[in-house]
């Protein structure tokens, strides 16, 4: 095993489908910059497979690393209905652009603003990290080499927008974006220098943060547990009250750093 991180598979087999196929887009010369955000690069930032998950999801600098991906990647039949899949996986590249010099250029709604500001940040502080997938008797069955991967509080933000900009269909998702914050935000208060990139985050990223944690963590905190507890099929379940205190812990060390 030489990754950074390892990650047991699924019986399905799932989770090396995902990290082979993002290290096919990575291997790729011309797929950057770009950064893994979504499922994927949460269950690689927490270093443990914590539900399932069944896309690869990435943010680019401009449209060319999509472009590219979808003429020269996908598999035929899904490049023809303009969507990229790479041996089955569905891959989703969102495109993000430089941020502009002032506040005033931004968008002003603070959900918008969280997702311009969140997943530009999230390609902006990216790291590399290199990945191996187990099987559940120990025996690698794939190694990514280096994939690009969203840092931990630029994937809180992400999903934070998430989680509140759900509509329609899209609703159910909430469920399993309720349980990444919650692993997220386990994992962020844990870390000083973590804490202290959040704080150091683009414009008012961080009070944009703090908001959304008061909401869901605090506000609305019996209806995040449940949402956490469904995402685990009622394998687990979440005590409001701890979640309130995971969110005041995080809100207290974002305000006082």
């Amino acid at each position: 095993m030489s990754g950074d991180v390892a990650l047991v598979d699924s019986g399905d087999e799932a989770v090396s489908r995902l990290v082979r196929t993002a290290s096919t887009l990575f291997a790729t010369p011309d797929f950057k910059p770009t950064a893994l955000v979504g499922g994927l690069a949460v269950t690689i930032r927490l270093a443990t497979v914590h539900r399932a998950t069944n896309d690869v999801d990435t943010v680019s600098e401009g449209d060319g690393p999509r472009n590219l991906a979808l003429q020269y990647l996908s598999d035929a039949g899904a490049a023809a209905s303009n969507r990229i899949e790479i041996n089955g996986v569905n891959v989703d590249i969102l495109a993000t652009w430089p941020l502009p010099p002032s506040m005033d250029e931004l968008p002003d709604g603070d959900l918008d603003r969280l997702f311009v500001l969140g997943h530009r940040w999230a390609l902006d502080s990216a790291t590399p990290v290199a990945v191996d997938v187990l099987s559940a008797d120990g025996f690698t069955v794939a190694e990514s080499g280096l994939l690009i991967v969203a840092t931990t509080p630029a994937l809180l933000a992400c999903k934070l927008h998430a989680i509140a900009d759900r509509r329609g269909p899209a609703t159910p998702k909430r469920e399993s974006d309720a349980l990444d914050v919650v692993r997220l935000i386990g994992d962020l208060i844990r870390s000083d220098q973590q804490i202290d990139s959040l704080v150091a985050a683009p414009f008012d990223l961080a009070e944009l943060v703090t908001t959304q944690v008061e909401r869901w963590f605090i506000d609305e905190a019996l209806r995040t547990a449940r949402l956490a507890g469904a995402a685990t099929a009622g394998t687990e379940r979440f005590d409001p009250g701890d979640l309130s205190t995971l969110g005041r812990l995080l809100i207290n060390r974002l305000a006082s750093p």
